[in-house]
Formats: structure tokens, C-alpha cells, sequence
């Protein structure tokens, strides 16, 4: 956990290349990026580092497989092109829908 005072010139840089050596040194000693949580946003851009394009394919293809309309953690791991509260409004979406066509959000 980095703590830091956002509004100082510079820093959000520093801690998020702080960040990215702590996952490094976390990956050279044979450990993961994942946490408690999984992996999210801030470390999707190290999954090459521990995984291939074979592994990643097969993950997407899991996660289709189980949740083909995206309702699971949207933006989680794999980015769909559009923001988190919009992937929740979608699934919202859909759910009205099975109550007919005067649902709302």
C-alpha cells in the first residue's frame, strides 16, 4: 500500500513507478501480481510478464464460457472497451429486460 498526497506535482508518476518495481521484484522472486482481490486494472499490463498469449487466450475463453454477457467484474483483467459503470448499467440493462419493456434502471 503506497500513500501518497495526489495533489503533489509528480508523485501519482512516482507511485505508480514504484508500484510496477514492486510487482517486478514480486515476479523475479518467483511470486504472482495477483492479490487478495485478483488482478485488476492497475497490474493487467504485467499479466505478460508470468503469462503467455496461450495462457491469456484460454483465460478470456473461461471467462467467456462462464460469463458470456461480461456481468462478472467488467473491465477486470481483459479491458471491453468501455467503462466499469457502463459494463454495470449493461448488465442492469438486461435484467430489467426479463420484466418487459416499461423496466427501468
Amino acid at each position: 500500500c503506497l500513500l501518497f498526497d495526489e495533489r503533489e506535482a509528480g508523485v501519482t508518476d512516482r507511485v505508480l513507478e514504484a508500484g510496477a518495481e514492486i510487482m517486478r521484484a514480486c515476479v523475479d522472486a518467483g511470486g504472482a501480481i495477483s492479490g487478495e482481490h485478483g488482478v485488476g486494472a492497475e497490474k493487467r499490463s504485467f499479466l505478460p510478464w508470468i503469462f503467455t498469449n496461450e495462457d491469456m487466450a484460454a483465460m478470456q475463453g473461461l471467462r467467456a464460457a462462464f460469463g458470456a454477457d461480461d456481468d462478472f467484474n467488467p473491465c477486470k483483467i481483459f479491458p471491453g472497451g468501455h467503462g466499469c459503470g457502463e459494463g454495470r448499467i449493461g448488465f442492469q440493462q438486461r435484467e430489467l429486460a426479463k420484466f418487459g419493456p416499461d423496466a427501468h434502471v
